[in-house]
């Protein structure tokens, strides 16, 4: 995205070559090269050229999109020990995921993945921050319940009057809820 750097990554065969490259790009108002980084200045498309020394060639097309200017992730969110859940922060336009990182503010509740994919390792609470490459974030806060092992109604046997009204409600292990 708009304003991001990049190191691009370049692959030389065989592994131990010690080959030194350049970069350069087709269209600097889209793709700047600096120090064999690339810099994304505007939207737009154009074309990577590596070159070693040795004159060996290759090419990428590069499509850079402009930066977020606004994410959202659900305020609260409640998930059950050991689920995954993958945080897609909701933005204007779709954005790859490279476009952001997420933290946790309790690794021993919530261990986050560099995709978004978190699991939930225990009960408790946490928070969960996503970051954009831009710096935009928003947080999340993160409640990780045991599902119950067994289900049970209090009462098994309930009389009511015609036209009367009671309540039901189910009893579960100490520990133990739903997420609702």
């Amino acid at each position: 995205g708009v304003g991001q750097v990049s190191d691009l990554d370049i692959i030389l065969h065989p592994s131990d070559t010690k080959s030194t490259y350049t970069l350069s790009s087709s269209d600097k108002s889209v793709i700047n090269i600096n120090d064999n980084k690339a810099e994304a200045v505007s939207d737009g498309e154009c074309t990577v050229k590596v070159k070693t020394d040795n004159n060996l060639t290759d090419y990428c097309d590069v499509r850079v999109i402009p930066a977020p200017t606004k994410i959202s992730v659900p305020k609260n969110l409640k998930v059950s020990l050991n689920e995954d859940y993958t945080f897609t922060p909701n933005a204007k336009d779709e954005y790859p995921e490279s476009f952001f990182s997420f933290s946790s503010s309790d690794e021993n509740v919530e261990k986050k993945k560099k995709s978004g994919k978190l699991t939930a390792n225990n009960t408790g609470d946490c928070v969960v921050t996503v970051t954009s490459y831009n710096g935009l974030s928003e947080k999340c806060n993160v409640s990780v319940f045991r599902e119950p092992t067994s289900l049970s109604f209090i009462d098994n046997d309930i009389i009511v009057p015609q036209d009367g009204t009671f309540q039901l409600g189910p009893q579960f292990n100490e520990g133990e809820g739903t997420s609702s």
